[in-house]
């Protein structure tokens, strides 16, 4: 078997190539750094780059102007004689007389909102307003009295009526009014308004103003904020503004939201309520996040710099006044921006490709040579039989859940926000195979963990027995899944509530699954390569052929697709990879699969969801914010877990039995550590792309997942290695559950001079596992 090593200039050749592509790829989203336009020629940055807005605002009276400058310590702001000159790049020109509120209203403020009967005392005086709980909303500018409730983490029952209307003006003149009457608000209380904007599929495209009665006391001041940034809410992938409070700030917004578990927290600015969340329990971390409103993304993405740049000047006292402002138009820089992609995909591409080369020369990979098989007609029908995995996947995407009023469904998920992406969630085909997927990993984990099962992971009877198990715990996840499934629809009211609607439900769910599971067997036995990634990749390319189709496709969609061709390229060569001197076993790469990535990938969720359900420590709340606002923080958890996982899947004891009843050389213990060290720079390469393709955009998620990916680039050479083998006549010989054990196999195999071949190798080699077969 000749093995050629891999070359380091050619290796670094294609990684040079993906990282440009990349990189290009990156900056038509991002925008080029400043310094590297100014390198070129172009102006620096700040306005004169982006456009936006020049303010002059006048201190109130009593603060000294340089100390106030000198406080505020930002770049984008110098004094100038009396006044303070603060710059705004990228603000739209529309922008500028909410921000010029913001600063003249004092900036931040975060107040309880009250569970008064302040509304009801409205409408009781105003025959005008309408009692929205008897009548719908159907008058133009009519003022309506609505009932807010909610039930807290507390387990009590919240509730605080409001009025509501499409005009702002309307509800000014209704509260005016009322004050004409000799109405008055709590003691120590006021009132402000809450603009809501319509969801992207509502019909009244109008929105609206709601009314919330505000607690005097000032919580949070624009004064204890000390940073504030934009990011991606890693729950439901909308723009946010993360703010981290100073040491006051932190201790005075953990002791109110102690206070006021279950009410709400009002986040007002320029004298607008911003956002009305419920304090589900003490908020300690020195961190909270403001969400912004409306339906669409870019409105989403402008109103959150927005908020970033006035919040990052720094806090202003109330009272001051704008002297001067003046909004500019970006200048026309389209030229040098180009150039300056240019620049930066070749810097990217040359510094990874020397990288490249140097891990190369000290891994010493060679590329793995395929058996010599005799050759034959190609084996059309086991092709036909690998094309029923998307032509499932399409058929069952067709099928509504039974039971389900469709229309009432899409009705309310477009009403809260929702997208045709959301509705897929409720066809037939929901569960998809993550309940097989799950309970093969729970089965395989336990009989790891418990000695008389480990035996039989390596016995045909006993991996008849595992695959029992699979088969029940499978069934049993899918009907639990189902259950809760179901429980929502009924929520919702797009179902009967009765018992044989839910069964109905939770029936065709689950007989889904085991269809999708029953075609990935027959793919695996019958087709090519492995059935269950020919599925999960044929599952992502029916979602990019329909966004495609429907015409969604956005800058950050584009982003996805080039994120997942590089990360696929990537993984496709290195894959194919191996790592060990002459009549030494072979150590596959990555040694680690997929674990550092899918367990980096899954401790995020795990603190995410302890986040959401409050029971996250200080430390735990801030660190997913930092994963997701941060993309070395990701980069650093996965170059972390790599030699973990690496030492439990590919340590040279692992090896060494079976190495020496085969007459060869266990690997060294300076061979896993190269093999650890390719697997690392694989992956974290993967990890980097994945972190900075993500905080870039927000629906690169939508389109790119690493693991994804990663399968997609070896399940294509399977397909083709599969479809090259089947042209000759072979026949199951063995299963090997341990991946290492294969170069073992392979090399007494081809010293023996029996033609064989590894059945969907690649993909096993990122699961840790090999099924192998030999010609007859």
């Amino acid at each position: 078997m000749s093995e050629p090593p891999v070359v380091p200039r050619r290796a670094a050749l294609v990684a040079g190539l993906l990282a440009a592509c990349f990189s290009g790829a990156l900056f038509l989203v991002r925008p080029v750094p400043d310094r590297v336009l100014a390198m070129l020629g172009g102006p620096d940055g700040g306005v004169a780059r982006h456009g936006g807005a020049r303010i002059r605002y006048l201190p109130p009276q009593g603060h000294d102007v340089e100390l106030l400058a000198r406080h505020l310590g930002s770049s984008t702001v110098r004094r100038d004689g009396k006044a303070l000159v603060i710059e705004l790049p990228g603000i739209a020109r529309d922008q500028l007389p909410a921000i010029e509120d913001m600063f003249v209203a004092g900036g931040l403020e975060m107040r309880e909102a009250l569970e008064s009967r302040y509304a009801t005392e409205l409408a009781e005086g105003d025959p005008a307003i309408v009692d929205a709980t008897q009548q719908d909303r159907e008058l133009d500018d009519a003022v309506y009295l609505d009932l807010d409730q909610w039930r807290a983490e507390d387990s009590l029952h919240h509730q605080a009526f409001y009025l509501e209307s499409s005009s702002r003006v309307a509800l000014e003149r209704a509260i005016e009014a009322a004050y004409a009457r000799g109405w008055r608000p709590t003691p120590g209380a006021t009132i402000m308004l809450e603009r809501i904007e319509p969801w992207a599929e509502s019909r009244d495209r109008r929105g609206k103003w709601r009314t919330y009665e505000l607690a005097s006391e000032v919580l949070i001041e624009g004064t204890m904020i000390e940073r504030a940034i934009g990011a991606i809410s890693p729950y439901d992938d909308r723009p946010i503004v993360l703010l981290d409070f100073t040491a006051e700030g932190a201790t005075r917004f953990c002791d109110a939201t102690e206070r006021i578990q279950g009410h709400k927290v009002a986040t007002v600015l320029g004298g607008v309520i911003r956002s009305a969340p419920i304090i589900n329990g003490p908020i300690c971390g020195g961190r909270a996040s403001i969400s912004m409103g409306g339906s669409e993304l870019e409105n989403q993405l402008h109103e959150r710099d927005a908020l970033v740049a006035v919040l990052s000047t720094g806090a202003l006292p109330p009272g001051g006044s704008i002297d001067e402002s003046r909004w500019s138009p970006a200048p026309d820089v389209r030229g040098l921006e180009w150039l300056g992609r240019a620049l930066l995909a070749l810097i990217a591409g040359v510094l990874f490709g020397l990288v490249t080369v140097l891990v190369v020369r000290i891994a010493r990979p060679h590329r793995s040579a395929a058996s010599a098989l005799p050759t034959g007609a190609w084996p059309i029908r086991r092709i036909f039989v690998t094309a029923l995995a998307p032509v499932a996947l399409v058929l069952a995407g067709w099928v509504p859940v039974p039971g389900v009023e469709i229309e009432a469904l899409a009705e309310t998920i477009y009403h809260h926000g929702g997208d045709d992406a959301m509705m897929r969630m409720f066809d037939v085909d929901a569960l998809g195979l993550t309940p097989v997927l799950a309970a093969f990993v729970l089965v395989e984990l336990v009989a790891l963990i418990v000695p008389r099962w480990r035996r039989l992971r390596h016995l045909p009877t006993g991996r008849v027995r595992l695959g029992q198990a699979v088969a029940v715990l499978a069934i049993v996840l899918a009907l639990l899944q189902s259950w809760f499934v179901a429980s929502y629809l009924q929520s919702l009211g797009v179902m009967d509530h009765g018992a044989v609607a839910r069964l109905t439900v939770m029936a065709s769910l689950v007989s889904a699954t085991l269809l999708l599971a029953f075609v990935a067997g027959v793919v695996r036995e019958h087709g090519l390569g492995n059935g269950y990634a020919a599925l999960v990749v044929a599952g992502w390319g029916i979602l990019v052929a329909g966004r495609a189709l429907d015409g969604e496709l956005t800058a950050g969609h584009a982003l996805g697709l080039a994120a997942c061709v590089v990360v696929a390229v990537g993984t496709a060569c290195v894959v194919r990879w191996r790592i060990g001197a002459a009549r030494e076993v072979t150590l596959r790469v990555p040694t680690s699969g997929l674990s550092p990535i899918t367990s980096a990938g899954g401790l995020v969720q795990v603190i995410s969801m302890l986040w959401v359900f409050g029971m996250s420590t200080d430390v735990l709340s801030g660190w997913v914010v930092e994963l997701h606002a941060r993309e070395w923080l990701t980069i650093g958890l996965v170059a972390g877990l790599v030699p973990v996982w690496s030492w439990i899947f590919a340590r040279p004891k692992l090896v060494a039995g079976v190495a020496v009843r085969a007459g060869l050389v266990p690997p060294q213990l300076a061979t896993w550590r190269r093999a650890t060290l390719l697997s690392l720079f694989l992956l974290v390469a993967i990890g980097a792309v994945t972190a900075f393709a993500t905080t870039a955009h927000a629906d690169v998620v939508k389109l790119f997942d690493p693991v994804t990916a990663m399968l997609a680039g070896v399940v294509v050479l399977d397909l083709f290695a599969d479809a090259r083998a089947h042209r000759a006549d072979l026949e199951p010989a063995w299963v090997l559950h341990q991946l290492q054990y294969a170069g073992a196999i392979e090399r007494v195999l081809t010293d023996a001079g029996i033609p064989y071949h590894l059945h969907a190798s690649h993909v096993r080699s990122l699961l840790a596992s090999v099924r192998s077969r030999r010609s007859s």
